[in-house]
């Protein structure tokens, strides 16, 4: 897991990806007390889950036929604040998420702004360096219908899931205990 980043070809490993996230899925929650015992698997975690998003955001910007729901299920398993407290407890799935938030977060430099209540998202340009939230922002872009009036329901289960997938380390880094990993 640790060299596939640098040997990933989306074309040519795609299968393999698929089987990698479907045994991540299957031993989630080993995987999470792993994290919690070896410091440095969180990294890979984190790498793991950037490349993920990665290949979610280039394939539906691309719009491939690819099946990404076994990918969807690894991000949701692992970016999951409530998932993580069951495994490992409360202390330490603030840091080992606040380790993923952050790496995933900070990758090219994204930026979230809150304003008077709202979320407004910088993205980076450049997309081979994109963050976690200018992925999203590319795959709602492609995959949200726009709006034609404002509505509390998401138009889409898919957007639902995207909203959750922005709002979640937001809501994390508003409730963690950990203040290094707070938003203040």
């Amino acid at each position: 897991m640790n060299n596939l980043k640098f040997f990933f070809d989306k074309e040519q490993d795609a299968n393999k990806l698929v089987w990698l996230s479907q045994l991540v899925i299957k031993n989630s929650s080993s995987i999470m007390k792993q994290c919690q015992t070896e410091k440095p698997f969180t990294f890979t975690i984190a790498q793991f889950l950037g490349l993920t998003l990665c290949y979610i955001s280039d394939t539906i910007v691309s719009q491939t036929g690819d099946s990404k729901g076994s990918h969807w299920r690894v991000l949701e398993i692992f970016l999951n604040a409530q998932g993580w407290h069951q495994a490992v407890g409360v202390q330490t799935a603030d840091a080992i998420l606040g380790s993923i938030f952050f790496f995933l977060s900070r990758k090219g430099n994204s930026i979230i702004l809150t304003c008077d209540c709202k979320c407004y998202i910088i993205c980076d340009p450049k997309p081979c360096d994109a963050g976690y939230f200018t992925r999203l922002r590319q795959i709602v872009d492609v995959k949200v219908p726009p709006l034609v009036e404002p509505t509390t329901k998401a138009p889409t289960p898919l957007a639902g899931c995207l909203l959750d997938f922005v709002i979640q380390p937001l809501e994390f880094a508003t409730a963690t205990l950990n203040v290094n990993h707070r938003l203040n």
